[in-house]
């Protein structure tokens, strides 16, 4: 109890907490920088390289799995060298990869930097959630989470305005060189003012009394069914930003930049609603978390269900810009909420441990939810039954949502 009262006293400085959500922020900022400028630059690299569709979608896939298999040594490397050292290696591993994958050659020599890329990646969140866990309290500590989680929309947009641009001024290797100079500099700032509140406890656990207690956490059955309700929600959060453009496209017929307004408008919605609905739940619900994952969970299902009907029912483009905006609102904007309440199910040195295993069974969703929805799509010819199963897809999140117990 002694310890964790001085942790407490330790981390009580605002302006120490606030630096690190900056920090924090930078963080996911450079991570998902990396990750979108593989779509942003996807011209360029497959016209040089001469890659097909599917190789170029493979690029992603790649960093997804080596994202997930890191996420069970992320929680244990967590307690053995603590945040600050994590996000660094990181970080710095992050900026290398785009150097070295400014100067591949071939498909086969991009895809273990991609995995590697990955596995870097994939070691952020865990990291930045146990920051947030130890140097918030309760009351504030969501709304600190979709603070920093923002920044992964901000590495979307610097993707889509910076790395095209590089790219024709320049060329896609220079910018990719750039980008990640730029972020290998960034993890020495991140280094010198990232707060970790355990720092001065890390290393004194024995690895086998760690591996033990992480063993046990991932057989808990409260972090496998907040896993499973991730899982629903990731699912449903990238089949919406793989084919929600198809989809206006294709099946509404929009132009192809009115489709691309919509889908910049929904992830902008969800930007603003990570915060809304963290800053609700911390200062109108007293922390309560499951009743804002609820909410949202409802609406999704309304909304994508409504999505399934518009084309059938021919419904007005304002009307598709608020089922858009909508499922922004909440098939983006849940992680924060969700974020927070993993970190709080246990105690909260655990919490790193926790988030990474919940990760894990979360991130099934990128492997199941965009393959099912095309393969709905490809035997129906329409998306009506596609949308459907993503509304079904809330409605089980409701389910494992009355199933998990909140902690008071």
């Amino acid at each position: 109890m002694g310890k964790k009262v001085a942790i407490e006293q330790t981390t009580n400085s605002s302006i120490d907490r606030w630096v690190t959500v900056a920090m924090l922020w930078l963080t996911h900022t450079v991570s998902f920088l990396n990750y979108t400028s593989f779509g942003t630059l996807a011209p360029f690299i497959k016209d040089e390289l001469n890659l097909t569709s599917s190789q170029i979608g493979l690029f992603v896939s790649v960093a997804s799995i080596g994202a997930i298999l890191v996420q069970f040594p992320a929680g244990v490397l967590l307690e053995l060298f603590g945040i600050r050292r994590t996000i660094f290696v990181s970080v710095m591993v992050i900026g290398f990869s785009a150097i070295l994958l400014s100067q591949v050659t071939s498909f086969w020599t991009a895809i273990p930097i991609l995995f590697v890329f990955g596995l870097a990646s994939g070691s952020i969140t865990p990291a930045a959630a146990k920051a947030i866990i130890g140097l918030f309290p309760f009351r504030g500590r969501a709304t600190a989470m979709s603070i920093k989680q923002t920044g992964i929309n901000m590495g979307g947009i610097l993707a889509g305005i910076l790395m095209p641009t590089l790219a024709v001024w320049f060329n896609w290797r220079y910018g990719l060189m750039v980008v990640g100079v730029g972020e290998m500099i960034c993890s020495i700032f991140i280094y010198l003012f990232c707060k970790d509140p355990w720092e001065s406890s890390t290393n004194h656990l024995p690895l086998s009394f760690i591996l033990n207690k992480f063993r046990k956490i991932i057989v808990r059955k409260d972090i496998l069914l907040i896993g499973g309700i991730g899982m629903f929600f990731i699912a449903t959060q990238f089949c919406f930003s793989t084919y929600i453009v198809l989809y206006l496209t294709k099946e509404l017929l929009f132009p192809i930049r009115l489709a691309g307004t919509y889908f910049t408008f929904a992830f902008l919605a969800g930007a603003f609603a990570r915060i809304g609905w963290s800053a609700f739940s911390d200062y109108f619900l007293h922390g309560k978390r499951k009743l804002i994952l609820l909410i949202i969970s409802f609406l999704s299902a309304i909304t994508c269900s409504l999505l399934g009907w518009s084309s059938p029912l021919n419904f007005k483009s304002w009307m598709i810009l608020l089922l858009t905006l909508l499922l922004g609102l909440t098939g983006i904007g849940w992680n924060a909420i969700w974020l927070a309440m993993i970190g709080e199910l246990i105690d909260r040195e655990s919490s790193g441990m926790t988030t990474s295993a919940a990760i894990f069974v979360g991130n099934l969703g990128i492997l199941l939810g965009p393959p099912l929805f095309g393969y709905i799509l490809d035997i129906t010819k329409s998306y009506n039954l596609a949308w459907q199963s993503l509304a079904l897809s809330a409605l089980a999140t409701i389910g494992l949502l009355c199933l998990l117990r909140e902690n008071e």
